[in-house]
């Protein structure tokens, strides 16, 4: 929220910067759908529905370069072929 104070830093070195893509297999992608439907769960992406399985989810090294296009303002980050 706006005006709300840091409480403090967390080191850098510990963070992880999580984009997309993203890869699930879609037999427990599936499985989770029907869980967050019949509980009611409140996911923000395809790794959060793995989680409520309580299931691991494994982080890989990206490349900086791999852009996500989302909207149409980013599509001038792009390169078109």
């Amino acid at each position: 929220e706006d005006g709300t104070l840091v409480a403090r830093t967390i080191p850098r070195s510990r963070l992880w910067e999580v984009h997309t893509p993203q890869v699930v297999k879609v037999e427990a992608l599936l499985r989770g759908f029907e869980k967050v439907e019949r509980e009611s769960l409140e996911v923000t992406d395809d790794v959060s529905i793995i989680e409520a399985l309580g299931e691991p989810v494994k982080l890989t090294r990206g490349e900086y370069t791999n852009l996500k296009i989302t909207t149409p303002e980013d599509c001038g980050e792009g390169e078109f072929g």
